[in-house]
């Protein structure tokens, strides 16, 4: 408080801080962040029916397992495009760019 009081009538006050701090300032935030998070979801929760939060779950693994099934069929393309790539290299010499080592 005194430290507030003396630099509240101050203009020019350059507040500096150190690299810990800001990570402390960081986590507190993600903190706050969540359980303000948790507390509204919470909330939202206690006001549904049981029928409705069935259907959400439902929704949600849904959707979360099509999304899965995605990546998963983007990396499977990926590999089999890599696979079919490196098959087709007929030379025993590797090129490398310059910058890649």
């Amino acid at each position: 408080h005194a430290y507030n009081e003396q630099c509240a009538d101050k203009q020019d006050v350059l507040v500096m801080y150190t690299s810990t701090s800001v990570d402390l300032f960081a986590a507190v935030l993600t903190i706050q962040a969540a359980w303000r998070s948790y507390r509204s979801r919470r909330a939202a929760f206690n006001n549904m029916s049981a029928a409705r939060i069935a259907v959400e779950r439902r929704a949600a693994t849904c959707v979360s397992r099509w999304w899965k099934g995605v990546l998963f069929r983007h990396r499977m393309y990926f590999l089999a495009g890599l696979r079919q790539y490196l098959w087709s290299i007929n030379s025993r010499t590797l090129y490398m760019r310059r910058d890649a080592w």
